[in-house]
């Protein structure tokens, strides 16, 4: 059993170029020359692939720790109201649309990067040996967080790089990227957290969002040694919470 298999791998490639669409559809300059707008897109799909490679190989890489398998897949809305009988016959691929939609209507100014969602189940035959044959829900937030986690070490990672060349550098792609998916939004990653882990969810949106805010102002190395040190703390604090207001 491989980490990523031929499908999700040709899913990635189709995600990334959403990705290079939604980040390099404006290049930024004040006039459009036509191959200059190819260069840049070209590259762009490059680091695009890169940034939801690594995302996506947070998901596919715990799942293969915890002997899951995990389907990647758009995000689809199954359901147009809260009724039973509310479902749609085919998923609406919002993980499509609406990133476009975005791009098109902010001319490229804002970027909507929640793209992509999965299936997980057990691999029986790989769970043999474990505490438990189901699936936790830890183990669930665990698949869930450590995609943006991934990314936003990715963004620390570019930022030592100090890549300048494209319209859009690879750190801001990756910090929207783990920002917007540990959000709390139905479908997204951080929702996933929240839901089966509502500790791990605060410790890590935390370090995500201290993290990026430290990387507009300080090197890499230095804004994931303040972050962690940073959400260590504010996690403590959360657990003190409750004892202290008694």
């Amino acid at each position: 059993m491989t980490i990523v298999n031929k499908d999700n791998l040709k899913k990635i490639f189709f995600f990334a170029l959403i990705l290079s669409i939604v980040f390099g559809y404006n290049d930024k300059s004040e006039t459009f020359i036509f191959n200059n707008w190819l260069i840049n897109f070209i590259l762009i799909y490059i680091f695009s692939f890169i940034s939801i490679f690594v995302h996506e190989f947070g998901h596919l890489f715990a799942a293969y720790l915890l002997g899951c398998k995990l389907n990647l897949r758009l995000i689809g809305l199954r359901r147009y109201y809260l009724a039973t009988k509310s479902y749609l016959k085919n998923s609406f691929k919002i993980g499509l649309i609406l990133p476009i939609l975005v791009t098109l209507f902010s001319n490229g100014y804002l970027y909507l990067t929640t793209i992509s969602d999965y299936d997980v189940k057990e691999d029986k035959h790989r769970r043999l040996g474990k505490k438990f044959p189901r699936i936790s829900e830890w183990e669930l937030a665990k698949i869930a967080v450590l995609a943006p986690v991934f990314s936003i070490l990715l963004a620390a990672i570019f930022k030592i790089l100090n890549i300048t060349f494209l319209s859009v550098s690879p750190v801001t792609m990756n910090i929207w990227i783990a920002v917007l998916n540990i959000l709390p939004f139905p479908l997204l990653d951080g929702y996933k957290t929240f839901i089966y882990s509502k500790l791990l969810f605060v410790v890590s949106i935390l370090f995500i969002f201290i993290t990026a805010l430290l990387l507009n102002n300080l090197g890499g190395i230095s804004a994931l040694f303040y972050s962690l040190a940073l959400a260590v703390i504010l996690f403590f604090l959360y657990l003190l919470y409750p004892h202290v207001k008694k």
